[in-house]
């Protein structure tokens, strides 16, 4: 189940940092950006070049960055990727491709955090997403082959932390 998310300033996280590298989760905030920004989470449009809001924002960051003097990049990853859920070989290759960072900034949720943290305990690590509650979208398909996200429900997370005290699930 995604999770519904609201960003974090940036501003002033990375302060004294000469590098920062990018991490995005590709699941809950991929699907949140194309709710909150009424775009479809994939269409045939974005295979030939139009992107989504959720790259444009990941755009954003590494532009944002470059401005302030920071060198910056993007962990690239297959655009279905939960960061999350990373595999050993993918743990390796972001490992491989973050050893020059000084910062990395998450896209995704607290366990999406401490996969990165994992693999560099030592370095700054600041979540850019903050996790508000459950999401509960419907994705629909209509022609051409294109998906959407419908929200059905956002429970909040002070609801499902009292479910979960009182033992219902």
């Amino acid at each position: 189940m995604p999770l519904a998310l609201s960003l974090v300033p940036v501003y002033r996280q990375f302060e004294g940092c000469r590098s920062v590298m990018f991490v995005a989760c590709h699941v809950c905030p991929r699907m949140h950006f194309a709710w909150e920004h009424h775009e479809p989470l994939f269409s045939p449009a974005m295979l030939l070049g139009r992107g989504s809001a959720f790259r444009r924002y990941l755009t954003a960051l590494q532009r944002d960055t470059a401005a302030r003097g920071q060198r910056s990049a993007l962990f690239r990853t297959s655009s279905m990727a939960a960061a999350c859920l990373w595999s050993t070989a993918l743990g390796e290759k972001f490992r491989r491709a973050g050893a020059d960072y000084e910062a990395f900034g998450v896209v995704g949720c607290e366990s999406a955090v401490k996969t990165v943290s994992q693999i560099f305990p030592d370095r700054r690590i600041v979540q850019l997403v903050r996790v508000e509650g459950v999401a509960n979208f419907t994705l629909r398909n209509r022609w051409p082959l294109t998906v959407e996200v419908a929200a059905a429900a956002n429970v909040p997370m002070t609801e499902t932390r009292a479910v979960s005290r009182e033992g219902r699930t």
